[in-house]
């Protein structure tokens, strides 16, 4: 996503990094914005091996019961 779309998709103001703003309020993109980035760059990325998804430290994790 260019520097323009970001601009257009917040009224002129740059989403992130705008460290000229000087109201304390953040500026947001939209949830729909951000689910078409997600699908437009991340569509190729799909995994279907969720053995990778989770840490070992996890996997490994053993519970303690209280006795």
């Amino acid at each position: 996503i260019s520097r323009e779309d970001f601009i257009i998709e917040d009224n002129s103001k740059l989403v992130f990094g705008d460290y000229k703003n000087k109201s304390s309020l953040v500026s947001i993109p939209s949830s729909m914005f951000i689910a078409k980035w997600a699908y437009l760059f991340g569509k190729d990325l799909l995994t279907f091996d969720y053995d990778y998804l989770e840490p070992n430290y996890i996997k490994k994790f053993v519970a303690r019961i209280k006795q």
